[in-house]
C-alpha cells in the first residue's frame, strides 16, 4: 500500500506548471462525489457519497469541509449479520498544482466519525438469547485522513482517500439481577475510498 501511495504521489503534477496569476481553481466551489468505500474490520465494500465546500485561501492552498456518508454490510465474526451506516464530518487542507487540463492535489485533515450499527433481527435475537446483549452501538471518534487526487478539465475529480479512526464499540448486556452492564472496546478502522466527483464553481 505504501508503494502505491508513493507512486501515485510521484505521478501527480505537483510541480509548478502554472504561475499564480493564472490560477486554475475557482475561489469557492461545491464538490459532489460518489464512489466505493473499501472493507474494514467491521463492514465490507459499500457505496460512498459526499458533499464538500472548497475555499481557495491562497495559491496553492485550499481548505475543504465535507459531509460524507457510506454504507456497508457488517462482516465482523462477532456480529456477522447487519448493516453499518457511517456519517463523517471532515476539515482538510489541500495543496495543488496543474493546468486547466489536469490538476493534481494532495492533502490531509481531521475527521469526526460516527457509525450506526443495525443488526438483522436474527442476529439481534441470537445475541439476546445466548449472551443477553440488548444493544450494540458504535460511538463517535476523531480520526485522520490522507488524500490524493486528480482533476480533469477543471470540473471532474478522481480521488483516493485513506482514513484512520478508532471508535468505541459499546455492548450493553442485561444482568440476571435486572441491571445492565456496558463493555467498551476500541475498534481500529482503516478505510480506503475511491471516488469520482463533479465540481461546481460558486465564484470564478
Amino acid at each position: 500500500m505504501l508503494n502505491l501511495i508513493v507512486a501515485a504521489w510521484m505521478a501527480l503534477p505537483l510541480y509548478p506548471l502554472n504561475p499564480t496569476v493564472q490560477d486554475t481553481l475557482a475561489p469557492m466551489s461545491i464538490h459532489l462525489a460518489a464512489g466505493i468505500n473499501g472493507p474494514n474490520h467491521l463492514a465490507g465494500l459499500g457505496p460512498y457519497a459526499s458533499i464538500k465546500y472548497e475555499l481557495l485561501v491562497k495559491h496553492p492552498l485550499v481548505i475543504r469541509g465535507s459531509l460524507d456518508y457510506n454504507y456497508g454490510r457488517i462482516g465482523s465474526a462477532l456480529y456477522p449479520d447487519g448493516r453499518l451506516h457511517v456519517a463523517t464530518l471532515s476539515a482538510e487542507m489541500l495543496v495543488y498544482r496543474g493546468t486547466n487540463h489536469t490538476t493534481g492535489y494532495m492533502g490531509a485533515g481531521l475527521v469526526y466519525y460516527r457509525g450506526f450499527l443495525s443488526l438483522d433481527n436474527d442476529a439481534a435475537d441470537s445475541l439476546y438469547r445466548n449472551e443477553s446483549v440488548t444493544n450494540v452501538d458504535l460511538g463517535g471518534r476523531l480520526g485522520v485522513r490522507l488524500l490524493l487526487g486528480l482533476r480533469f478539465s477543471r470540473d471532474i475529480a478522481l480521488e483516493l482517500g485513506l482514513t484512520e479512526v478508532r471508535p468505541t464499540l459499546r455492548t450493553t448486556t442485561e444482568q440476571a439481577n435486572g441491571g445492565y452492564s456496558e463493555l467498551n472496546e476500541r475498534v481500529r478502522l482503516h478505510d480506503v475510498r475511491l471516488t469520482v466527483g463533479y465540481i461546481l464553481p460558486l465564484r470564478r
